[in-house]
């Protein structure tokens, strides 16, 4: 590999460290969010619960939670691990 293309694997690794740590950001700020919508499912009466209400609740914190595991499904050493691989 030439120097160039060592280059902009160096950038592009870059790159995926500030994706990473946005990715990171995002997955804290949705648990905190679905910590708020656990909460005020669990805040409400049985009757809502139950209810049209309730389920749209609990669709939305098993939403999250996917969202979240989707998240850290990403291996990013693995990748940085390759990009380094491919720039020796």
């Amino acid at each position: 590999m030439n120097r160039q293309r060592r280059q902009a694997i160096a950038v592009t690794r870059a790159k995926i460290e500030q994706a990473q740590a946005l990715l990171d950001e995002a997955r804290e700020e949705l648990d905190a969010i679905k910590d708020e919508e656990s909460d005020a499912l669990e805040a409400m009466p049985e009757s809502l619960r139950e209810g049209e209400r309730g389920e749209k609740a609990t669709a939305a914190v098993e939403a999250l939670e996917s969202a979240m595991s989707d998240l850290e499904a990403i291996d990013f050493d693995s990748i940085t691990t390759s990009l380094d691989t491919a720039a020796e």
